[in-house]
This record gives structure tokens, sequence and C-alpha cells, in this order.
């Protein structure tokens, strides 16, 4: 991995980080979360993006936009 990384910031204890996914045309509010679920050693990792009235989605697809 010769690219830099991205700056974050980690929201509180709730297992979320916060990026911005920067190319030429437009920047991108990121937000990485997970959460440990009942099975022991077992976790939900989510890639999310934030909209601009604070919403999470995953199903949207960015480069149609």
């Amino acid at each position: 991995m010769d690219k830099p990384a991205y700056p974050f910031k980690v929201i509180n204890d709730d297992y979320r980080f916060e990026f911005e996914s920067i190319s030429p045309t437009r920047t991108i509010q990121k937000v990485i979360q997970y959460k440990e679920l009942e099975v022991d050693n077992l976790f939900n990792l989510a890639l999310l993006d934030l909209d601009e009235n604070g919403i999470h989605s995953d199903i949207v697809v960015r480069d149609k936009w």
C-alpha cells in the first residue's frame, strides 16, 4: 500500500470512524462502523456513505451521481 492514509476521527466509543473520500471531482463523507454480534468474536463491519442530512447508506452507487 503505497498511498497515504486518509485522516479520520473516532466518534465516541461506538466503534465508528468517519473520513472523507476525495476525488478530483467531489468529496464524499464516509463512515466505517462495526459492532460485535451475539456470537463470540464475530463482528459486523459496514462501509457507509453519509449524506448531507446525516443519513447513513450502504446502497448508494456514487459513480452514477
